[in-house]
């Protein structure tokens, strides 16, 4: 009779830690495995960002291969082919730079989405965010991410060596074209 009134009672705790752990650390883990879902579409947008990059280096290359041939040989055929080269390359790095805006738009849903549960991880993502802006023309936003990032970095007792690395390296690719 003892042993059946103990278990009850531990059953009737049940509902209580259940409670207590979704009101308290669940609250956590639900945030964090919301922004780890943003944080893989937003890879997976960063990865069809690249792909449209590589596409539009490769027409720039197929453009100055009709320039070249038009100030070789300026026929009227190798000129139009020129500007119609030219105006693919344009196409192909706009579409680049808008698959970049969309990155970087969002990896900020990710760090609003993660605010202060994990410090360390929003650093990288900061840095995701920074690079993609630069990749999409928002230079200057670009490198104030980079700079705060940087400071944040070096103020921290034990920071991350490789993270503050790439992001001086990015940082400084940021100012060659700013």
């Amino acid at each position: 009779m003892m042993y059946s009134r103990f278990v009850w009672g531990l059953w009737a705790l049940v509902p209580v830690a259940a409670l207590t752990y979704h009101f308290g650390p669940g609250q956590n883990a639900y945030v964090l495995d919301r922004a780890a879902r943003m944080q893989n579409q937003a890879s997976d947008t960063q990865t069809q960002a690249q792909v449209a990059q590589d596409a539009a280096y490769a027409q720039h290359l197929e453009a100055i291969e009709a320039r070249r041939k038009a100030f070789i040989d300026p026929s009227e055929n190798n000129q139009q082919a020129s500007r119609d080269a030219n105006m693919m390359e344009e196409s192909a790095y706009a579409n680049a730079a808008q698959a970049w805006k969309n990155t970087a738009d969002q990896f900020e849903d990710v760090l609003a989405t993660l605010g202060e549960a994990a410090p360390n991880e929003a650093q990288n993502i900061r840095w995701a965010k920074a690079r993609a802006s630069v990749r999409a023309g928002e230079i200057w936003t670009g490198i104030d991410d980079f700079e705060s990032l940087v400071s944040e970095l070096d103020d921290a007792p034990e920071h991350d060596k490789v993270l503050a690395r790439a992001a001086r390296e990015e940082l400084a690719t940021a100012y060659y074209y700013g």
